[in-house]
Formats: C-alpha cells, structure tokens, sequence
C-alpha cells in the first residue's frame, strides 16, 4: 500500500462499553471554502517556480511522526487538479496512528484495530484514486502538446477565412452570428437544463441515500431494541431461576444443616443414655457383686461354724478323718475362690470388652458425624464453586455480547461515515465539475464578447468610410455644377481636389 505503516500488535480485549465517538476524517470545510482554497492554490502552484509537493510526496509526509493536514497539501499543480477532480480534502490523507483510535476507542485495541484498518483502507483508496487520476492527466498533457502546433495553424487559417468572409459578406456573417447566438443560447438553454436536471437527481440521490440510511437505521435500531429487550427478558429469566435455584439450594443446605444437628443430637442423646446405663450396669454389679460378697462371707460363716462343729464332732470320733475332711474342705474351698476369681476375671474382661466395643462405636459415631460434616462442607463447597462458575459464565458471556454489540455499533458508525465522506466528495465533485462549467461559459461569453466587439469597430469603420465616401460624391457632385456655371475648365482637366476644395 502506497505510504503505509504496519500497526503493530496487541492482545485482544474487550472490556469497553462501548464505542466511543469517531471523529469524520475532513476537515471540516465548507464545499465552496474547499473549492476556493484548492483553486488558489493550484493557481498559485502553476505560477510559482518552487519545488512541486506531488501526491506521492504527501503520501510520505502523512506518515511522518507529528505530521498535520498543513502538510499534506499538495502544490504540484497536476496533483492539485487530481484533488478537484475526484473531491477529496487532502486532509483526509492524513494518516492517523493506532494509539489515536487506542485514545478513542477506550484502550480496546479491538474496537480501535478495527476503526484503524476501516480508515487506513479507505485512506490508501483515496491515494490510489488521486495517483491513478494524475497519471491520466499527465497522459492526457503529453497528447494536447502533440496535437498543439497542427491545431494552432488550423486555428490561424480559419480565423483569417472567417475575416475575409466578414470583410465581404457582413450581412452573411451577421446572420450566422444570429444563428451561432441562438445555438449558443440554446446549448445553454440545455446545458442548464441538463445541470439542473443532474442538480435534482443528486438531490434525490442524495435524499435516497439518507432516507435509506435513515430506514436501516430506525430498523437495525429496532432490531437491536428488540433484540436487547429479549436479551434483558433472557437475563431476568436467568436470574430468577438463579435466585429460585439458590433458594432452594439455601432451603435444601438449611435442612441438610437442621438434618444434621438432629442426628448429631439424636446421637448424643444415644450416647449419653448408654453412659447413664453403663454407669448403672456398673453400679448395679458392685451391688451384686458386694451383695454376693456378703452372701458368700455368711456361707462361708455358716460353712466353717457347721465344719467346725463337724469337726469338734468328728475331733471326737477321729482326728484323722477330722483333718482328712478337713483338708477336702479347704481344697474344695480353694477350688471355689479359683473358679469365683476365674468367674470374676471373665466378667471383668467382658465388661472391659463391651466397654472397648462402646469406645468402638463411640468412635466410628464420631467418626461417621465428622464424615458427614466434611461430606456437607464438600457439598456446599461444590454447589459454591458451580455457581461461581455459572456466574463466570454469565459474565464472559454478557462481555462477549456486549464486545459484539460493540464491534457491531463500530461498523455501523464506520459505514455511517463513509457515507458521509462519499457524499462530501460527491458534492466537491459537482462543486468543482460547475465552477468549470462556469469558467467556460464566461470564457465562452467574453469570446463572443470581444467577436461581437470587433463585428461593431467594423461596421462602424464601414459605416464612416461609406458616409465619407457618401459626402465626398457629394461635394464633387456641387464642384461640378459649379464649373458648368461657370465654364472654368483648365485645358480641359479637372483637378478633384482643388474642386473639393472651392466653396
């Protein structure tokens, strides 16, 4: 592309809400304004022997780091021309960079990229249409020089043949200056015509144009309000099953909650009826265990009072039998405290154990509660992080609408504008196509002017050569009724002038 600098790169983000307001690429001026300032300028270029500053030049320029639309104006007379031609403000070359749409565009450098390629592509489109326009009118110079001489001496034959023609017939030439006047005034007539006719259908094309864009405007607006306020129903939708979700998420969590205080209750309670009734069952076998204590301390009495008085007996009959018996006794007793303190230690391991398998279970309780609390925790942990995921969603997601919204209303203010730059073209254009219109019309009159000049000095020279001539018949016409009166011929010749000159 004819002076372009690559834009560098930079992440894609879309955060605005937004576009904000581009300005018009122009300058501002008014048509007439512009058509002035270029006419002069292209003048003053023509006549001016300084160094040209050509379209190619300025495309350099516009890139040049604190460059301004003062330095993109062109003075070659050729690119100056090409600018009139095809209406274009040789402000609009001014190239803009990337971190002036950055400053518009909110630092989105999406939205901004996109504002600086629509530009940039249309500013290299104007560079390339005024290149291309003047090469064509270099090309087109080249031939009028060639073609300059042969037509100068044609020009010069016929305007010596219509002189000579003039000299001869004037009422001829009068009659074909009628008829040339009445074909001019007709042309004219239709060249008006014609121009006003042009004038009507730009007018209407132009009222087209921006009744169309009006109509695609109310109507793209329509749809985006219709689509926004599907959106909004959508969004309000979504955020009333959210909120109906979290409610019953919260009323669910509230009686998982009460739910678990119940069973945490309902085992504590367990657990402290059975301590109160291990508490009891111990109690209850210290009762039996001294009430047995004391049943067999009284056997044992009465056992050793009536083997005392067996013995005292038996002591009589035979000491051997007596100590015999004696000691069956004492083993049997023995043998009893073995298997009571053997009965005792079974017990007591029982105990021991069904007091161990009470812990058991008290831990596994503890166990399964603590279980239940961090499978809740989990739970309300999982349904949280969901939700932050749904509501992440939802938040990427508005922001991808929201950047395509955007991007969408970026476009349309970027057709919306070349638009309007094509319209302000279009009226330079014509500005410039009727102010040369104009130009050839008064050059057309003030040759007709200075023809019809001329035609008036030669009738005049004529009509006084005639009256001279006319006088001159005259007075030779009285000087010789005066020599018949008189009879004063000089050897018979006549002398004109001395007649002429006798009153």
């Amino acid at each position: 592309m004819v002076g372009q600098r690559p834009a560098s790169g930079s992440p894609i983000r879309s955060d605005s809400p937004g576009p904000a307001p581009l300005p018009v690429p122009s300058s501002g001026r008014p048509v007439y304004s512009w058509l002035a300032d270029l006419e002069r300028l292209r003048d003053t270029a023509t006549a001016s022997g300084r160094p040209k500053v050509t379209i190619l030049d300025v495309a350099d320029r516009a890139m040049e780091a604190g460059a301004s639309p003062a330095t993109c104006q062109p003075t070659s007379p050729r690119s100056v021309e090409s600018c009139l031609r095809l209406g274009i403000d040789p402000a609009t070359l001014l190239h803009r960079p990337l971190d002036f749409f950055l400053r518009q565009e909110h630092s989105n450098p999406e939205l901004a990229q996109l504002a600086y390629d629509f530009e940039e592509s249309k500013r290299q489109e104007r560079l390339k249409a005024l290149i291309k326009e003047r090469r064509r009118l270099e090309d087109g110079a080249g031939r009028s020089a060639k073609a300059g001489g042969a037509k100068s001496a044609a020009s010069s034959a016929v305007a010596g043949a219509e002189d000579l023609v003039e000299k001869e017939t004037v009422r001829e030439q009068e009659r074909r200056a009628e008829e040339q006047r009445r074909a001019k005034q007709a042309a004219d007539e239709e060249w008006r015509r014609a121009q006003h006719e042009r004038e009507l259908q730009r007018r209407a094309a132009e009222e087209a144009l921006e009744r169309e864009a009006k109509l695609q405007d109310a109507e793209r607006y329509k749809r985006e309000q219709e689509q926004l306020r599907k959106e909004q129903e959508e969004e309000k939708l979504r955020r009333q099953e959210a909120y109906a979700k979290e409610q019953e998420r919260m009323q669910k969590a509230e009686a998982a909650r009460l739910e678990t205080e119940r069973i945490l209750r309902e085992q504590q309670e367990v657990v402290e009826r059975r301590k109160a009734e291990m508490a009891k069952r111990d109690e209850e076998r210290e009762q039996v265990k001294a009430l047995q204590a004391a049943e067999r301390a009284a056997a044992n009495a009465e056992a050793q009072r009536q083997a005392q008085a067996r013995i005292e007996a038996a002591q009589q009959a035979n000491a051997a039998i007596i100590q015999k018996k004696r000691d069956e006794y004492e083993e049997r007793q023995r043998h009893n405290e073995e298997r009571r303190r053997a009965r005792e230690q079974q017990r007591e391991l029982e105990e021991e154990e069904k007091r161990a398998e009470e812990a058991r279970k008290e831990q596994q309780r503890q166990a399964a509660y603590e279980e239940a609390q961090r499978r809740e925790a989990a739970r309300i942990a999982e349904v949280l992080r969901k939700q932050r995921e749904k509501d992440e969603e939802l938040a990427r997601a508005k922001a991808e609408r929201d950047a395509e919204a955007a991007r969408r209303a970026l476009e349309r203010k970027l057709q919306l504008q070349d638009k309007v730059m094509t319209v302000e073209e279009m009226k330079r254009r014509d500005a410039y196509e009727r102010s040369q219109a104009v130009k050839r019309i008064q050059e057309e009159t003030e040759r007709s002017r200075q023809l019809l000049e001329q035609r008036k000095q030669l009738q005049d020279q004529r009509r006084l050569a005639n009256m001279q001539a006319s006088m001159q018949r005259q007075q030779i016409v009285e000087a010789m009724e005066r020599l018949q009166a008189t009879k004063t011929f000089l050897d018979g010749n006549v002398d004109v002038n001395s007649l002429l000159s006798k009153k």
